[in-house]
């Protein structure tokens, strides 16, 4: 007898599968992201022993454009690979495919401009309503630019939390950090010039560090 935790996800599988089975048929795969969907019904249903979903995820997989682009030649086999007891595939396959679309060149300059954009529509709101209060907030030191400081002072936020990570650029790179050491000391300078203050979350050993790379860190911290 099924329990109600087996019938809550098959029902889940089944409307997972029926809503990627759709977009498979009109030929509507473009979107990066309904690859999430495939992928979590194939999650849900190999847990439970379905087969159908071998059929989509290879059909939808070798359709898409993105896939094509961003998997290549290992595409086929991280397609095996989620078929394989054992083996980690649905979340290497998401991993990769979502990682390398986000760091294509084109596609992150466009998603950095729509943020910024965001942050200074925002901050204009804010400081339009000239509000008493001091605001903090998280972010990435990506998302940051003059202008984008500028607008952030001027809506009366006082200190942004940054994952730094490493002053390190030899960590930097063991950890795939995306921002060099450069930009992020650029940012850092344009936050001090209008009085914002940085709260960094850093990473002070990892496996492969130096003492060197320690005291570089620690000693750019200090001075901030």
């Amino acid at each position: 007898m099924l329990s109600v935790d087996d019938i809550l996800v098959t029902k889940k599988c089944v409307q997972h599968i029926e809503f990627v089975e759709e977009k498979v048929t009109a030929g509507s795969f473009g979107n990066i992201y309904y690859l999430y969907s495939l992928l979590l019904a194939n999650e849900l249903k190999l847990r439970r022993g379905f087969e159908k979903p071998r059929e989509l995820l290879f059909k939808a997989f070798n359709d898409n454009e993105y896939a094509k682009k961003y998997l290549g030649s290992e595409m086929q086999t991280l397609l095996n690979e989620v078929f394989e007891p054992g083996k980690s595939g649905i979340k290497n396959l998401k991993s990769k495919i979502i990682s390398r679309f986000l760091m294509d060149p084109d596609k992150k300059t466009a998603v950095l401009d729509a943020n910024k954009k965001r942050i200074i529509d925002f901050c204009k709101k804010v400081s339009s309503l000239e509000l008493d209060i001091k605001l903090l907030c998280q972010t990435r030191i990506t998302d940051l630019n003059e202008e984008v400081i500028m607008w952030l002072k001027k809506a009366n936020f006082r200190q942004l939390n940054i994952g730094i990570e490493s002053f390190s650029q030899n960590v930097l790179a063991e950890i795939d950090k995306k921002c060099p050491k450069d930009k992020m000391l650029e940012n850092l300078d344009l936050l001090e010039k209008y009085d914002l203050h940085a709260g960094m979350f850093m990473i002070l050993v990892t496996p492969k560090s130096s003492l060197e790379d320690m005291e570089e860190t620690v000693d750019e911290t200090l001075k901030r």
